[in-house]
């Protein structure tokens, strides 16, 4: 099945032959009826029985075509899609009203719950039972590492927030015994060696590449970088405080080996970096979440100026620590204390015009071409918002970063731009950043360089591209300050200052996010259209403010969350997280 009906299935159209699996899948949940999914305190529905003669389950291993629809099912239920709005839970945004209970110190033990059980269950499925039926060996073998590649992804996804969770790796059969089914939590290292042996496992039976029709599935590339990313986390300070270098050295090891293979396979970095979602596919995807209009595409009318976005805006609104984060041209970086606001987007590197939207912006949304007009966000004096927006307290920002440029106001929910889940910069990233932790201080500079050189900044007679650092410490926050606007709103914000353990750091030290408001001042000329806003300086007054009503209050427990009550209730061997109420399990052992 193609990646496109994969899609379509996931976004609500009717291919029978996924309808089909579908209801292969309830049967087995019939069948199954006591497996993992008691972990949960949940059920499957009863399968309609006008449904139980459609297909005999076991057909599905005799049948490469079923099968395959198969994993589509956990493929869908597993493959991230294009982030919008994560950015307000992050440094990168403002609150846009939204209040993060982790931000502000409220949160609960039932404040995340991430919980895949019931898909780990259907590939746990697959895994038991395709090698008794009759695929042949070409087919079944890729079916099988995108299985493993999937029950490891589910696992991390889990890990990295909880800790240790418990491992299943067999179908649960209903002849076993309640409390044999109440599974207690395996330790974090237990976790670890089980989520590398599955990735292991899928690098060694996935294909280089699909087919066009299949453009989207992981392949053996996606499967090495992701091995990368989960060796990194490993070894950065959330789980490796005492920074255990032998995990510094398994990091680099499995980053340089994902490098040298995905630059075997044509992946690097592409010469504009706007191009890498303006044109799609391209080089840089690595791991990629394909869309297509019509039947597989999504909303991002939150992310637009409000006369442009059908009902919705300031999702992802840029913060004015996120746009001071950028370098300029010739790689310094903005200095507050020095540097004017005003005219604060000349001579920054290509990402910040590629990511960020400020008064007098350049079009780039299709409604701006047709009107031949800039983006203005300034307010008049009587009030009117030249965005279009009111009552809210905005930055003036808005996020241009992977914005669909086909589509217009009337269409905003027909966006259809890949995703790129990995891209051959956060590689590169990874590998540098392990680099610097075990001594290799070149390759890490290296790969700072390479970035800056992408992102249009000038080299510097030195050919360093304004990058100053020399010592380990020194490289590790230039890495961070180059994650912070490389990655901008790809929803990996979060968890990167959870790795590093400054959650708690950057948030309280920060206090709150602040935005500007740009008022045109009374009596002064008011630009329109296409004019050039430098023409327009003194006609406004830049008033910076807070975005967030409360100060920023993380605590230390948030590092790792809770288990929801609901899971322990379900199973009483579940031990909460320790920093938790009554929690005894220690999520670094």
């Amino acid at each position: 099945m193609s990646l496109q009906v994969l899609n379509a299935c996931k976004l609500g159209s009717h291919s029978s032959i996924f309808q089909t699996i579908i209801m292969i899948k309830k049967l087995y949940y019939t069948l199954l009826s006591f497996t993992i999914i008691l972990l949960t305190a949940g059920c499957e529905k009863v399968l309609d029985q006008k449904n139980l003669t459609a297909i005999n389950p076991e057909d599905v291993w005799n049948d490469a075509g079923l099968a395959t629809a198969y994993v589509n099912g956990f493929h869908n239920a597993l493959m991230p899609g294009m982030p919008a709005g994560t950015g307000n839970n992050t440094d990168e945004a403002v609150a846009n009203n939204n209040f993060n209970v982790f931000l502000y110190g409220t949160a609960t033990i039932d404040s995340y719950n991430n919980w895949p059980y019931a898909t780990i269950r259907t590939i746990n499925t697959l895994l038991s039972s395709i090698d008794k039926g009759s695929i042949a060996a070409d087919k079944k073998e890729p079916l099988k590492g995108q299985a493993f590649f999937w029950r490891a992804w589910a696992y991390f996804s889990m890990v990295k927030g909880y800790g240790g969770v418990p491992l299943i790796l067999d179908v649960q059969e209903s002849s076993m015994s309640m409390d044999s089914l109440k599974v207690k939590r395996n330790s974090t290292s237990e976790c670890f060696a089980q989520i590398v042996k599955d990735v292991d496992s899928a690098i060694a039976k996935l294909p280089p590449s699909w087919d066009n029709n299949n453009y989207g599935r992981v392949d053996k590339s996606a499967a090495m970088a992701f091995k990368a990313r989960i060796l990194l986390f490993y070894a950065s300070p959330l789980f490796n405080p005492s920074g255990l270098a032998s995990r510094w050295q398994d990091a680099y090891n499995a980053a340089l080996a994902a490098k040298e293979y995905c630059e075997s396979q044509g992946k690097g970095l592409m010469d504009n970096f706007a191009d890498i979602w303006d044109q799609q596919p391209n080089k840089e995807g690595i791991m990629v979440r394909v869309y297509a209009n019509p039947g597989a595409t999504y909303f991002t009318g939150g992310l637009r100026p409000y006369k442009y976005s059908n009902g919705a805006a300031q999702d992802d609104g840029p913060s004015l620590e996120l746009v001071d984060a950028f370098p300029m041209i010739d790689g310094s970086k903005w200095n507050t204390l020095t540097m004017n606001h005003d005219t604060l987007f000349r001579h920054r590197d290509e990402r910040f015009y590629a990511t960020i939207g400020y008064n007098g912006a350049a079009p780039y949304l299709a409604d701006m071409f047709t009107l031949n007009e800039n983006l203005w966000t300034y307010i008049k004096p009587d009030g009117e918002r030249m965005d279009g927006t009111c009552c809210n307290t905005l930055s003036s920002f808005y996020r241009v970063k992977m914005m669909d440029r086909k589509i217009t106001q009337a269409t905003v929910s027909l966006t259809s731009t890949p995703w790129p889940e990995i891209r051959f910069a956060e590689l590169l990233m990874m590998f540098g950043e392990a680099a610097n932790e075990i001594g290799n201080t070149a390759e890490a500079l290296q790969v700072l360089y390479d970035l800056r050189k992408r992102a249009g900044i000038l080299p510097g007679t030195d050919n360093k591209y304004g990058i100053t650092a020399t010592t380990q410490e020194t490289i590790r926050s230039a890495y961070q300050d180059e994650a912070f606007v490389e990655f901008a709103f790809e929803g990996k914000r979060w968890d990167y200052l959870r790795r590093l353990r400054k959650f708690d750091t950057r948030f309280n030290e920060l206090k709150r996010r602040h935005g500007f408001q740009v008022y045109l001042k009374e009596g002064a000329p008011a630009p329109t259209g296409m004019d050039d806003i430098n023409d327009y300086i003194s006609s406004f007054d830049l008033v910076k403010v807070a975005t967030d009503v409360l100060d920023f209050n993380v605590k230390p427990e948030y590092y790792f969350y809770a288990i929801p009550k609901v899971h322990i209730d379900a199973n009483p061997n579940l031990a909460q997280t320790k920093g938790w109420p009554g929690g005894t399990f220690d999520p670094l052992d």
